[in-house]
């Protein structure tokens, strides 16, 4: 195991950040390079503990000469945010500073990574894979962040420039297991997704909003595009893993989750299989839904929030949701969804301002065209 601890700009004299980068992995690896962080929003803690229990298998694998590939792990991906404590209040979502959310608005590398790629349409699959992450290496070096949080987001790009596979582990308000990918990696994603138990993969070509996972892979197919290759042959695979809600943090589900990863990096032969480890079998049967088809049920009225479904259930159109209660008059609002479809997250707050979102419901047709992603 590499401990590499990197120095952030600093956001006050006299003070320090840091992001610990922890490496697993022989020298001369022989299979693929995973990258995998959490807490990119601070106060998403499930994928930390996950991480801390991956980490100890990661540790023991290596030991025993079980792993094939590389394995980057940044347990904590946000030194700011985790410092962000007010008035009891973990804010780790968005930049006190400027607003940003952390997970919004990373670099664009295309054209830097282009214009170090001058001789590189002649090239073989492999040898070109290689060349781009050599150029990005280069590119993302060459740049002079003007922010603690520039220069975290550009941190956090180099650590995973080497990656064939990127894993940015969140979690939701309340929510069941689910994961977002590209459109075009749906089989990766389905794969990963059934090794961890998720019965969902939102997908879309492109979320909007520039987050890490999906930024990385739009940024390769830009590049794969203008070099006139097919954007379906990049062969970087990323995706979020959202790990249920913010309260679903233990030793047992940690543990567990950790277990379904290291099967996974086994079916990606990054790990070797232990031959008295049985094959994986599918527990959990995973729907593929498009992202535009998210329905957001936001709420009309201010009031006491009421549910009626549960998250993980299959809704019909029209079926109440929940309902949202005034509690000087009594007054009320239901919320139904409009369309059928997997009732995957909620809020967690029982009392909501008008226009709060409350609920979402993955359909299986477009609703809309606009950016994919919440704020």
């Amino acid at each position: 195991m590499h401990h590499l601890s990197i120095p952030l700009r600093p956001d006050a004299p006299g003070s320090t950040l840091t992001l610990d980068v922890f490496s697993y992995g022989p020298e001369e690896p022989q299979g693929r390079c995973v990258y995998v962080q959490a807490g990119l929003h601070a106060n998403e803690v499930p994928g930390m503990l996950v991480l801390l229990h991956l980490r100890e298998r990661l540790a023991a694998l290596e030991e025993a000469g079980r792993l094939r590939g590389n394995v980057v792990v940044v347990p904590c991906a946000n030194p700011i945010g985790l410092r962000q404590i007010s008035l009891g209040l973990h804010h780790g979502r968005f930049d006190v500073a400027s607003g940003q959310n952390f997970n919004r608005n990373f670099c664009a590398f295309q054209h830097e990574v282009l214009n170090r790629l001058a001789s590189a349409a002649d090239l073989d699959e492999a040898a070109l894979a290689r060349t781009v992450k050599a150029a990005i290496k280069d590119a993302l070096g060459s740049l002079e962040p003007a922010t603690p949080l520039e220069a975290l987001r550009v941190e956090l790009m180099k650590a995973a420039a080497n990656a064939d596979i990127v894993l940015d582990l969140h979690c939701d308000r309340e929510a069941c297991l689910h994961v977002y990918a590209n459109a075009h990696h749906l089989d990766q994603a389905t794969g990963l997704a059934a090794h961890l138990g998720a019965p969902l993969v939102l997908h879309a070509l492109e979320q909007g909003g520039a987050s890490f996972d999906d930024n990385i892979v739009c940024e390769w197919q830009n590049v794969y595009a203008r070099l006139g290759r097919a954007v379906e042959t990049v062969p970087v695979f990323a995706a979020t893993v959202e790990l249920r809600g913010r309260t679903d943090v233990g030793h047992e589900l940690a543990a567990a989750d950790a277990d379904h990863l290291i099967a996974w990096f086994i079916e990606q032969r990054i790990v070797e299989r232990d031959a008295d480890r049985p094959d994986f079998e599918r527990h959990v049967e995973v729907f593929a839904r498009p992202l535009n088809g998210v329905e957001t049920l936001r709420a009309p009225i201010a009031g006491v929030l009421v549910y009626h479904a549960r998250i993980g259930a299959w809704v019909k159109k029209n079926q109440l949701i929940a309902e949202i209660l005034d509690p000087t008059n009594g007054a009320s609002a239901k919320l139904c969804s409009t369309t059928d479809g997997f009732f995957f997250a909620r809020d967690h707050e029982r009392y909501v301002s008008a226009g709060h979102s409350v609920s979402y419901v993955a359909g299986a047709n477009a609703l809309k065209k606009t950016a994919l992603l919440s704020v």
